[in-house]
Formats: structure tokens, C-alpha cells, sequence
């Protein structure tokens, strides 16, 4: 039993329902007399409320006297205490317990209004219960009141609100609600009745509600017992068992320094090292108690707590069913055989890692190719190094695109088809982006507007003007500008990328392409071009949102969307973006 006040335990006992020594005894035949340990005949459910009438009545004896004890409400215990000590007295609910409450009661309303009725819309009607609670302590009357005006606000009657925490009244034509989904009013006749009714009983046990106690002091001493007794082993008949429920009290009343304290009584040193090492727990322990009690410190529990639940629901949902009762019955496997269909896990971006340029040899190429496309086909290939060059022409297998341009990833794959890539990776280390290169070397041109395209800048710092449209040419060119420009090593190899960053890259943005086409027939009002890619390069398809959506539905497509991935989200965390994407993808099921 913890007072409230100090939070140090002022009464302590034990119940156990057998004896070791007595079971020996039954076994043996051995009549020898023995501390017996077995102190209660009932059951295992009647030992709390039974040692509870017994800690009262020691503290009675005492001299104390208890007129209100804090607890949840699972046991007769108060009804005991009336009836064995005093009638008079007093119980107040442990809030933690109601909130775990409260927060069950919404989540068995989730299933059956799991389109209408989330997860996110269950945090903010608990946020909102848990602000009125904490406002109106003491004051059952102003906190029913409250309660029974949360559901019709949630809905868009405010006629009952309290203008000290509504803003509707401030500006009606342009309120929305900050933590509702895309801002609006919950709707639907059926749900507004399930969840009037469920908060109604709440607002007419706001007696309750408004004066709650904790009784956290006394989970923080059951953690400290069960490290001296394991559930896990059978203390319950043994003689040991108060001996260690007693350490445990002296711990949280005392601290470590216990254990100098019985060595000093026992005419034994305690040691220096024992000494120092309980001294420097005690310190810490009152520096987190200090520490924990910061809002600081609180608001980080939960914003730790926020990150770990939503990336744990995102990969809930990417993983669909895996742990259920009766899953594998016959009839269940069949009904939910899709929902086992995995969601691609994030794909990681294609990081570049520039080359290490000592005695490299440079050489530069160029291409001319049928298109844009890393399908294409190249025509011309050529190469220039020192005085020596190098041209050839091929017979495309297709039509040559007026908007024909050149393009690295079309090299890669054509190394890739004729399969030589291992040998060129043998002959070459990597490239140098010669755009980025210039872009760095002579910023001044961007603020003057000046093209960075070969064709200006070979003009314009070399002196003269070259056939663009011929790979040989520009090669050569090419040559002649970075020459003119003098780059140091440093800088080229910091705009330098290996052969298999390239062969990496095309491949994702290969992948990227084929998942894009799944978003053909997405509205662009409803998503921008820029942000599918976002998704599409992230490694999902259409269908995959849409089965978020059948898993989990609007809080399943934005934990997909949102899930952290090394301190950023997967696409976006923007909620205008997250709240058109999932209005769309539920309308696309319905």
C-alpha cells in the first residue's frame, strides 16, 4: 500500500495458498514442525481485496487512519473495507485504468464502424476526454457537462460547447478541426448514436472522472518485487518470499543504500566498491525522476511513443493478417487469402559513391540515340582521348524520335543486352558529371541567366562553334572546354559516380516507370504527376494503396505513406496531400 502523499509504501504483506514444507510433509510422511508459510484458504482472485482489509486494519493499529484508498475497479475490495473497518470510506478510480477504459470501449466501436470511425478520429476523441478531465478536476458537474458537449462538437452542433475551448464561434465559416481527417465533421447517423450513448454513461459517472488518483506507485513497486521474485519461479510456498517482497519495499523506500545499511547491521563491511555503486544508482535514480517529470521530457515519451506505434501499424499493414485466433481454419484461410498479400517494404534511394581518380585515364564520349528513352537504341557512339578518336555509326532496330538526345543509361543498356558489362567494369572505374561539374565551377551564369547547355558554353569561354548534332563534335568539344576550364582532381572526383551506381540507377528508374503506369487513370486534382513518382519510386503500385486501404482503411494509406524510413517519411507527411490521396484511393472501393 503506497501513500499518495510521500510515495513511499507505508504497509506490506503476502498471501500464499500453500507451503513447500507442508507439501514435503504430505509426500515424505516427515512431521517436523516448520515456519509454515500457507496463510490463506480462499482462491487467487480473493487474496487482493482480503490483504487490503488486513493492511488497513495494521495501519489502523497503528494509529492511522485511511479515509480514501486509490485503485481500480476490478475487485470487491471497497465493499470489504465498508463492511469490515469503515463505511465511510472512500474510493478513488486510478486514472490510468479508466483511460484504458475508455480507450477499449472506442476501439470495440472501431470494428464496427471501421470505415467511418479510425484510429486517428479515436486519438482525438481521447485527447479530447483527457483535456476535460485534467481541466475539471474536482469539478463533476462543469466536467459532465463537457463530456456530454464532445460527440455533437465532433459532429458540427456546437450549440453546446464551451467557448473556453471550442473556436467555432470565432469564425464559423472557415473552423475546421485540427486533428479530425481532412478537417470536417464526423458523420453518420449510427455512429453519432453508439458514441452519444458511450460517453453519455461516461458524463453521468463524471464524479468519478473528476477526482481520479494514480496508483502508478504501486505498478513501479510490483516491477521492483518481481525482479526479487520471478514469476517465473515458484516463490509463493517458499519461506523466502516476504523476505523478498520486504527488500523490494526497502528499495522504493530507500533506495540501493540498503545494502551498506544490513552489511553495517551484520557487523560486515559493506565494501567500497558496494559503497560507491549504490551511492551513484540512488543519484541517477532521483536525477530520471526529476528529469522524467519535465514536460520536456514527456512530450519526447511521446513523440517516441507516436514514432514506434505508426511505423509498427505501417508495417501491420504492408504485412496484412499474420497472427489471429482460428486463422488457419479452414474457413477463414479461404476468406482472408488476400489479405496475406504482402506491400513492398520501402526501397532504400540509390546512394552515389564517387570514385577515388589517382592515375585514371579520362575519356570522353558521347552518344546519339533514337530517343529519350533508356530503350532506345544508340546510332553513333564516340570518344576522344589526347589526340586520339574514336566514331562509330549503327543500324538502330527502331524509328529515329525528332526529340532524339543522349542519354548515360542507354550505354548501360546496351552493355547490358550484348552482355560485356563485367568487362567494361574491368576497363572503366566510373563518370564525371560534366553538367553538375559546370554548374558548380561558373555559378554566376545561373544569376545572369545564361544556358548551361555544351553548345553555349563551349561558345562562350573556348571561342568556338561545333556541329551539336554529332557525337564526334561534341566529344571534342567537350575535351577543349574542361581543358580551357582547368578543374582540379578534387573536383572531379566530386562529381564523379561508379558504373554501378549508373547500372543501379537506370534499374530503379526502370522499376519506377512500370509502377507509375498502375496511376494512369488518377486525376491529376486529386495528386500531382510529382508526387505518384514520389510513391511509385518508393516501390508501390495502385493496388497497393488500395489494399492499405481494405486493411486499415484512411489510417492504413497514410501510416503506408508516413512510415519513417531513416527519419523521413516513406512519400509525405504533408495531411492536405495525405488527405486528397486517401479520399480518392477509399472512393476508387466503394
Amino acid at each position: 500500500m503506497i501513500g499518495e502523499k510521500t510515495g513511499k509504501c507505508v504497509s506490506q504483506g503476502t498471501k500464499s495458498a500453500d507451503c513447500r514444507k507442508c507439501m514435503y510433509v504430505d509426500e515424505k510422511g516427515d512431521g517436523s514442525q516448520h515456519d509454515c508459510r500457507k496463510n490463506h484458504s480462499g482462491s487467487a482472485k480473493s487474496m487482493e481485496p482480503n490483504l487490503a482489509v488486513e493492511m488497513v486494519q495494521d495501519l489502523q493499529c497503528k494509529g492511522c487512519t485511511v479515509s480514501c484508498i486509490i485503485m481500480d475497479d476490478d475487485t470487491t475490495t471497497l465493499a470489504r473495507l465498508k463492511q469490515n473497518i469503515n463505511s465511510d470510506i472512500v474510493k478513488r478510480s486510478d486514472k490510468n485504468h479508466q483511460r484504458k477504459n475508455i480507450v477499449s470501449d472506442l476501439y470495440r466501436l472501431h470494428e464496427k464502424h471501421k470505415g467511418k470511425l479510425s484510429t486517428s478520429t479515436i486519438s482525438y476523441l481521447t485527447k479530447d476526454l483527457d483535456y476535460a478531465i485534467a481541466q475539471n478536476q474536482n469539478h463533476a458537474e462543469q466536467l459532465s457537462q463537457n463530456i456530454y458537449s464532445i460527440i455533437p462538437h465532433s459532429f458540427g452542433d456546437h450549440s453546446k460547447c464551451d467557448l473556453s475551448w471550442c473556436n467555432y464561434h470565432k469564425d464559423p465559416e472557415n473552423y475546421k478541426h485540427k486533428s479530425l481527417p481532412y478537417g470536417k465533421d464526423l458523420n453518420g447517423e449510427e455512429m453519432f448514436a453508439d458514441l452519444s450513448k458511450l460517453f453519455d454513461s461516461y458524463a453521468k459517472n463524471s464524479h468519478k472522472l473528476a477526482n481520479c488518483g494514480s496508483s502508478q506507485g504501486n505498478e513501479s513497486l510490483n516491477q521492483i518485487i518481481a525482479l526479487k521474485a520471478p514469476k517465473a519461479k515458484h516463490f509463493g510456498s517458499s519461506q523466502s518470499l516476504p523476505f523478498r517482497v520486504c527488500v523490494g519495499v526497502i528499495q522504493k523506500n530507500e533506495g540501493r543504500s540498503y545494502i551498506p545499511q544490513v552489511y553495517e547491521a551484520h557487523k560486515l563491511s559493506p565494501g567500497k566498491f558496494t559503497v560507491m555503486h549504490t551511492a551513484k544508482i540512488d543519484k541517477k535514480r532521483k536525477h530520471d525522476k526529476v528529469n522524467a517529470s519535465t514536460r520536456e521530457a514527456k512530450r519526447k515519451r511521446l513523440v517516441k511513443k507516436g514514432k514506434f506505434n505508426l511505423n509498427l501499424k505501417a508495417k501491420e499493414i504492408r504485412e496484412g493478417i499474420t497472427y489471429a485466433t482460428s486463422i488457419s481454419a479452414p474457413a477463414n484461410s479461404r476468406e482472408k487469402a488476400d489479405d496475406i498479400s504482402p506491400i513492398p517494404d520501402p526501397e532504400p534511394e540509390v546512394t552515389e559513391d564517387p570514385v577515388s581518380l589517382k592515375d585514371e585515364t579520362f575519356v570522353y564520349f558521347d552518344l546519339e540515340t533514337t530517343g529519350f528513352g533508356t530503350d532506345c537504341d544508340i546510332i553513333q557512339l564516340a570518344a576522344a582521348y589526347a589526340n586520339q578518336n574514336y566514331n562509330r555509326y549503327m543500324v538502330p532496330s527502331q524509328r529515329i524520335s525528332p526529340s532524339a538526345s543522349k542519354v548515360t543509361g542507354i550505354l548501360t543498356k546496351a552493355l547490358q543486352n550484348n552482355n560485356v558489362m563485367k568487362d567494361f567494369e574491368l576497363k572503366c572505374v566510373g563518370f564525371i558529371d560534366t553538367l553538375s561539374l559546370t554548374k558548380e565551377l561558373l555559378p554566376d551564369r545561373k544569376t545572369s541567366k545564361q544556358s548551361y547547355n555544351q553548345e553555349s558554353l563551349v561558345k562562350d569561354i573556348v571561342g568556338i562553334s561545333y556541329d551539336a548534332h554529332n557525337a564526334i563534335g561534341d566529344v571534342q568539344s567537350l575535351q577543349q572546354l574542361i581543358n580551357t576550364l582547368k578543374v582540379s582532381p578534387r573536383m572531379l572526383e566530386k562529381h564523379s559516380f561508379s558504373v554501378r551506381y549508373t547500372v543501379n540507377m537506370i534499374s530503379k528508374l526502370q522499376l519506377t516507370k512500370s509502377r507509375l503506369e498502375s496511376f494512369n487513370n488518377i486525376p491529376s486534382t486529386f495528386c500531382s504527376k510529382t508526387m505518384l513518382n514520389k510513391i511509385a519510386k518508393s516501390g508501390l503500385r495502385l493496388n497497393h494503396l488500395i489494399l492499405a486501404g481494405n486493411r486499415g482503411g484512411v489510417d492504413g494509406i497514410r501510416e503506408l505513406l508516413t512510415e519513417q524510413i531513416d527519419g523521413k517519411p516513406r512519400v509525405t507527411k504533408d495531411k492536405k496531400i495525405l488527405d486528397s490521396i486517401s479520399e480518392h484511393i477509399m472512393s476508387l472501393q466503394s
